[in-house]
């Protein structure tokens, strides 16, 4: 469609983790480090967006296609689940969606002890709970839009006058809905929550990768800039990971931004893209399937070329495999 419909000069097709290793990643982990221009050898890309979240480990600029697991919650089944839980405790917001996407972004949390804050919002009061928050909807009428504030009693909303604003209330809908990312049994998904994902990941990666991945963990998407994110996926991935191992996760300072940084990185390297990029003519001449694995990074040269055996064409051709298999390490 792209060639024969829309005509494009010149196409690339690829994954969007696979453009995160092109940001500058060592900045931030070292303010101080040199900028790259190269992409990052190896990044353990954490991608979750409005749809899914992706594991991917990406090593030389190219996803390790074997090892990557995805999960069936994205921003959209917590914005949707928020929506539920709403509607049946206070205000029907059903019709909605983006209404609740932005209380979702604005207050909710992801808790670092779930069970000690869940117990927390049973047994205080409202009064005394400072987990709970009002969220003012907003005034159409008046163009005055919604915002968050503690909260305020019953005896003191009766002060302010009947009918000055809606409130909604919200308690412990503000950590357990971003739980999903963690826990999706929660809600009767039969999945592997995000840390135990990345941990089937890894080993389907060759052992000698591990730990360089583990120590460059990049969490990208929208659901990543929810407070608290990274310090429970840091605190639940720490006893799972090898004890000699460093396991360093970082957010970028705009996560839903960054894959179009890197691939806006991506494209100023005009090497790169001349050995990835697919002409119209070229698609012409040669075809789907050969246009499919030259932007895959496959090699199509034909002919009497030959490819040197290197530690690291091994590891390119056990790459192109999408068996859910065990990599054995060489010895």
């Amino acid at each position: 469609m792209v060639f024969e419909e829309y005509e494009f000069s010149s196409y690339l097709r690829c994954v969007a983790p696979s453009v995160i290793p092109w940001n500058d990643i060592p900045s931030l982990f070292s303010p101080t480090a040199t900028p790259q221009t190269k992409p990052a050898e190896a990044a353990l890309v954490i991608d979750t967006g409005f749809s899914h979240t992706h594991i991917v480990p990406t090593l030389f600029g190219a996803p390790w296609n074997s090892a990557v697991r995805r999960i069936d919650i994205g921003g959209k089944f917590l914005t949707n689940y928020l929506k539920e839980l709403v509607s049946l405790r206070t205000w029907n917001m059903m019709e909605e969606p983006y209404l609740i996407s932005q209380v979702k972004e604005v207050v909710c949390f992801v808790s670092t002890d779930f069970s000690k804050d869940l117990e927390k919002c049973k047994r205080l009061r409202t009064s005394q709970n400072d987990i709970v928050l009002d969220y003012v909807l907003p005034d159409y009428n008046t163009g005055k839009g919604g915002y968050a504030r503690p909260h305020v009693g019953k005896s003191k909303e009766k002060e302010k006058g009947p009918d000055e604003e809606q409130v909604m209330v919200l308690a412990n809908e503000r950590f357990t809905v971003p739980e999903l990312l963690f826990n999706p049994a929660d809600v009767g998904l039969k999945q592997a929550g995000v840390v135990e994902c990345v941990i089937q990941s890894l080993e389907m990666v060759a052992e000698r990768y591990r730990p360089i991945l583990l120590s460059n963990i990049v969490l990208t998407g929208g659901n990543a800039a929810i407070s608290g994110f990274k310090e429970r996926f840091e605190l639940e991935l720490r006893p799972l990971a090898p004890c000699e191992a460093t396991v360093r996760a970082a957010v970028p300072e705009d996560p839903v931004k960054y894959t179009w940084l890197g691939a806006a990185s991506m494209a100023l390297d005009e090497e790169f893209m001349k050995k990835r990029r697919v002409t119209r003519k070229e698609y012409m001449e040669h075809g789907l399937v050969w246009a499919q694995k030259t932007m895959a990074g496959e090699d199509v040269r034909g002919g009497g070329d030959t490819v040197k055996d290197t530690s690291m064409e091994k590891d390119r051709r056990e790459n192109r495999s999408h068996k859910k298999r065990r990599i054995s390490e060489a010895t």
